[in-house]
């Protein structure tokens, strides 16, 4: 999957997110332009961490 992050001076960073750590999802949550889909599977991404599920 990947995220569009906004930058200053409306650049745009694309990222690609497959396995990463948590700090990463949290980060993408805080900063990225990412729409309710995309926002559930981090925030969902982030639980089964949690869970120890990944």
């Amino acid at each position: 999957m990947i995220y569009r992050l906004k930058a200053a001076e409306g650049e745009n960073y694309y990222l690609r997110l497959g396995r990463t750590s948590r700090q990463l999802g949290e980060w993408l949550l805080r900063f990225g332009d990412l729409d309710e889909k995309q926002r559930f599977e981090i925030e969902e991404y982030i639980r089964n961490l949690d869970a120890g599920r990944i």
